[in-house]
Parts: structure tokens; C-alpha cells; sequence
């Protein structure tokens, strides 16, 4: 609500030029009583139970980020949230300095973890190649470009049938299809990674 809004702009308050969080945020603010810590932890995401049965990922955003490009990620995330092959988006936490936002937990961590440590056989080749299509086809259906496929951001779950699916997630450096590149906040290297069609455009 109203105070919740009125919380993370403060967080941000020290920011210059503070775009205010609208209704596009407080339809996704979740309430942090409603989950329990877990007790993992990989670098910023925390795994934590919601109402001791759903496994969720808590990743914390970095509070020197502009509100503005928050605001977009929760607009894209919101936007996927229950496409076919895309990390399930439940919402976001607000706490005073930390904002987090809440995903599904990858069971079996990312596609490069699960290749390190297992053996992938060639059905298990072709199913994640196929998981993983049908993703991209999803994004490009809704006019997203990812700007960082690889196996770090493809995340690997395991069903009620120990059937594993691969999803795509890190979302952080998506964009509309119009946007400019120059937009996107991460290095060089990434380019390496890029939609084709940014890099036509570029």
C-alpha cells in the first residue's frame, strides 16, 4: 500500500533525481511474515519457505540502483510471470534498505551447476534445448530480449515426477524491443550474450 511505497522511497531517498514507485510496484509487494529463512545463501539470493511450503529465492537488489530501472524489471518480471520455461515471479520485498525480489527456487541451481556436477544424456540435451526454445519463443511473443542467454542465467528445476525443466531467469538486463542498448547497465563482455537483434540494430 500507501506506507509501503512511502518506505522504499525513502530507501532511496538519498538518490538524485527519484523517480516514486507507483501502482506498477504495490501490486507485487509481498509481506515478509508470510516466508521463513531456510538457511541457504549463494552470493545475494537467499533460499526461504512461504508459508512453510513453497521453496522461493529471495535476490536482494542493489540499493544503488535507480529506482527507474527497478521499476522496470518489476514491470518485465510481472509481464512473464507464469510463461511456460521463465523462472516463476511471485513478487518483491520491502524491508527498510534492502528490497529483494522473490522468484521460484531452482532446485537443482543453474544449467552450467547441473552440467559441472551431472551427467547430462543426449535426452536431457534435446529437452533443456527445447525448454529452452520455448522460453525464447515466449519472449520474443512478448517483446522482451533477454541480452544475457547463457548457461548462468538458465535455472533447473525438478517436478513431483523428478522431471527436470529448464527455465530462463536472471532478468535484470531485459528490455522492450525498442530500447536502446545503451541502456543496458552491465559491461562490454555481455555482448557476447546479446540478442541478435540488438546487435543488428547497433
Amino acid at each position: 500500500g500507501v506506507g509501503t511505497i512511502a518506505t522504499l522511497n525513502k530507501t532511496f531517498q538519498r538518490k538524485e533525481n527519484i523517480v516514486l514507485f507507483d501502482e506498477v510496484l504495490d501490486d507485487a509487494v509481498l509481506n515478509i511474515q508470510h516466508f521463513q529463512y531456510a538457511g541457504l545463501k549463494y552470493s545475494k539470493v537467499f533460499k526461504y519457505m512461504r508459508y512453510d511450503v513453497v521453496e522461493v529465492a529471495f535476490k536482494e537488489i542493489d540499493v544503488d540502483e535507480t529506482q527507474d530501472n527497478i521499476k522496470k524489471d518489476v514491470v518485465i518480471l510481472k509481464k512473464l510471470k507464469g510463461a511456460e520455461n521463465i523462472i516463476v515471479f511471485h513478487g518483491v520485498i520491502i524491508e527498510p534498505n534492502k528490497v529483494f525480489l522473490v522468484t521460484e527456487w531452482a532446485t537443482e541451481s543453474s544449467l552450467r551447476d547441473f552440467y559441472q556436477h551431472k551427467r547430462l544424456d543426449w535426452n536431457l540435451k534435446i529437452q533443456f534445448a527445447l525448454d529452452i526454445s520455448r522460453g525464447l519463443t515466449y519472449l520474443k511473443s512478448a517483446k522482451i530480449l533477454h541480452h544475457d542467454i547463457r548457461s548462468q542465467n538458465i535455472f533447473i528445476t525438478k517436478g513431483n515426477l523428478s522431471q527436470f525443466t529448464a527455465k530462463i531467469g536472471n532478468f535484470g538486463l531485459s528490455r522492450g524491443l525498442r530500447e536502446a542498448t545503451t541502456n543496458i547497465r552491465e559491461g562490454v563482455d555481455n555482448v557476447r550474450y546479446m540478442a541478435p537483434e540488438k546487435l543488428k540494430d547497433n
